[in-house]
C-alpha cells in the first residue's frame, strides 16, 4: 500500500540527509552509505528506496565490479 499523507520529520531528515551525501560524495554503495551516516542498513535503504522512487536518486552497477551503488545523478549514464 502506497503512503497516505505526510511522512514523519525523522523520515524526511533522514531521506534529505542520505541525497544530500551522495550528492557531495558521489555514487557509492548502500552499506557505505549506512556506515557513513551512522544508520542501520534496512533504514538506508528505505531511504534509497523512497528516493528511487521518487526519482531523485538510482541503482547503478559498478563499471569496474559488480558491485551495485546509488547515486543522484538520475539524468546521467551510470558511472
Amino acid at each position: 500500500m502506497a503512503w497516505k499523507g505526510t511522512r514523519p520529520p525523522a523520515v524526511t531528515a533522514r531521506d534529505n540527509a542520505v541525497e544530500d551525501y551522495l550528492r557531495e560524495h558521489g555514487p557509492m554503495s548502500r552499506n557505505d552509505i549506512a556506515d557513513e551516516l551512522g544508520l542501520s542498513r534496512s533504514l538506508t535503504y528505505l531511504s534509497l528506496d523512497r528516493l528511487r522512487k521518487s526519482r531523485r536518486a538510482k541503482r547503478c552497477m559498478a563499471e569496474d565490479s559488480n558491485d551495485l551503488l546509488w547515486t543522484v545523478a538520475v539524468e546521467e549514464p551510470c558511472p
